[in-house]
């Protein structure tokens, strides 16, 4: 559902075989070769396909979410260990058609896409376009467009199949729709033909619905919004705006969720909650290095092109608390001089803001 772009961070955490502590004895080859980070249980994940280059792996904390739905699924009042292994089988093959989705268009347009992680509640892929709004916009774009794709197909399969009325549905109760009596055969194979691709189509139009309709990280939809501020301001205050607009979305899923009784709308919320503020965090940490004259993108993400808009403001900044220091020097020669009665209603007023500054912000670069 996301893309691990802007700051070209792995999502994993993994970074290239065999990086980090050396492994001693067959044993840590093995879990080398098995997680790939074994020093770091947290990017622990499994390889299951490389297509087109592109590695695909399951994060340690997937293969545990995909066993606790199974396992709440036995109890008879539940969906049926059938059913939910159609669920989690159709989940993770939209997510990997969405995935790569985002690798092709960033690839489309010159940049590279060499991995996907499937997370519990989506995916992450490792995507590096250049660092300008189009290329990020069409990263962003190219995952929802797979499932538009999709869309029609499994629509089609459901109506040839005598589940028209069942196209439509309500993405909060799905085991409603599969209660239907138009999901009864003659036999066992065409029933679950059945549930499968309704599950297909289900998954698919929840992960297209949130991403599209959400406009907030870690979603698609965050990231579009993003690119099409950029187009029209900087890369930070494109981010910042971004940010508020993805709190606005967590506090009203938030509440829905508990309006409708929905838990899965409450964590999804508190999930974008979590990741606007770490992106908030993120940007934050960029102005900073920018401030020091360092290429934001570049000093983040080595082989991205600098932000053009970040290095301007940085020069700006710098120059403007050079240019501050220097009158400050200049009423501090005056005082020593001539005393504190000497200065003008200006000067003591630039005085007063260079100190409440310097309480907030420390002292300037170079000092």
């Amino acid at each position: 559902m996301t893309s691990a772009s802007d700051s070209g961070i792995d999502p994993g955490g993994e970074g290239p075989v065999g990086t980090g502590p050396p492994e001693s004895g067959r044993s840590g080859r093995f879990f080398a070769r098995i997680f790939e980070n074994p020093d770091n249980p947290l990017g622990w994940s499994l390889r299951l396909l490389t297509l087109a280059g592109i590695s695909i792996r399951v994060h340690l904390f997937t293969v545990v979410f995909v066993a606790v739905m199974l396992l709440w699924s036995i109890p008879p009042a539940h969906a049926g260990v059938v059913f939910m292994s159609l669920a989690m089988v159709s989940l993770m093959a939209v997510v990997i058609v969405h995935e790569l989705g985002h690798c092709f268009a960033t690839r489309l347009v010159g940049g590279a896409a060499d991995r996907i992680v499937l997370m519990p509640f989506g995916g992450l892929s490792l995507v590096r376009p250049a660092r300008r709004w189009r290329d990020h916009f069409i990263s962003a774009a190219g995952g929802p467009l797979a499932n538009l794709v999709i869309l029609p197909i499994t629509a089609g399969a459901l109506w040839s199949l005598g589940l028209g009325r069942v196209i439509v549905f309500n993405p909060l109760a799905p085991i409603a729709e599969i209660g239907d009596p138009a999901f009864s055969a003659s036999s066992t194979a065409l029933v679950l033909l059945k549930v499968g691709v309704w599950w297909l189509h289900y998954m698919n139009i929840v992960v297209l619905g949130l991403n599209m309709l959400l406009p907030a990280y870690p979603l698609d939809g965050g990231r579009l919004f993003h690119a099409l501020l950029w187009s029209r301001m900087s890369w930070r205050h494109a981010a910042e705006a971004t940010v508020v607009a993805g709190f606005a979305v967590a506090m009203l899923l938030v509440l829905a969720g508990f309006v409708l009784n929905a838990s899965i709308v409450v964590i999804l919320g508190a999930l974008t909650g979590w990741a606007s503020w770490l992106e908030r965090r993120r940007i934050r940490g960029e102005d900073e290095i920018g401030a020091a004259g360092l290429a934001v993108g570049a000093a983040l993400s080595p082989g991205l092109e600098p932000d053009p808009w970040a290095l301007k403001a940085a020069a700006k900044r710098r120059k403007a608390q050079q240019e501050e220091q220097r009158e400050v020097d200049r009423i501090l020669d005056k005082i020593s001089t001539q005393g504190m009665d000497s200065l003008s209603r200006e000067e003591r007023r630039a005085l007063e803001r260079a100190t409440s500054r310097r309480k907030k912000e420390g002292p300037p670069p170079g000092r």
